[in-house]
């Protein structure tokens, strides 16, 4: 905590480009499991949670196009709570010497944000009040990269730790 990633592509539109650089992204130990589903036949693993507060901080250089191409660096400030995540991750078992093991071969994230702020502070003020009276758009159209960043950030993190435990360590009993 926080979640550092390097390189956040926000939303990647030919009208309105944002990426971020140095971005933290903060509060994801903090959920609740709604849901959680072991399938050990097709070794599968579905659950829901549910993050009361997240929040994504970075400087981001936003490009877009109002009546002539602007371009801005600024920070961003996407703070939402209670978001939804439904997971569905694939895992496959190996065999190291005579241990088991097993790693996460996919893992899709699908994201609900029904309350949210967005704020962005750069230099340029009639880009600042163009994002932030836009912040719905903005948001819709990042969705799905905020899930491809956050589905290749879990998968990493969840195979650097089941790196360490064979599969009887991890799933005990259950046969």
């Amino acid at each position: 905590e926080p979640l550092n990633v390097e390189r956040f592509v926000l939303t990647d539109l030919p009208s309105f480009k944002a990426v971020g650089s140095d971005v933290k992204i903060k509060g994801l130990t903090t959920y609740h499991v709604n849901f959680l589903h072991l399938d050990v036949e097709k070794q599968k693993i579905n659950m829901n949670l549910t993050f009361p507060n997240l929040a994504i901080d970075g400087v981001f250089n936003i490009t877009t196009r109002i009546l002539f191409p602007v371009e801005a660096t600024g920070n961003l400030l996407l703070t939402a709570r209670n978001l939804y995540y439904q997971i569905s991750l694939t895992y496959v078992v190996t065999n190291r010497g005579c241990k088991r093991f097993f790693y996460y071969s996919s893992l899709n994230v699908r994201i609900r944000i029904p309350d949210y702020d967005m704020k962005f502070r750069g230099q340029q003020k009639s880009l600042n009040d163009a994002i932030n009276i836009s912040k719905k758009e903005l948001l819709d159209a990042s969705i799905v990269n905020i899930e491809k960043i956050t589905s290749i950030k879990f998968l990493e993190l969840m195979n650097n730790f089941v790196k360490h435990f064979t599969y009887d360590d991890l799933l005990p009993d259950r046969e």
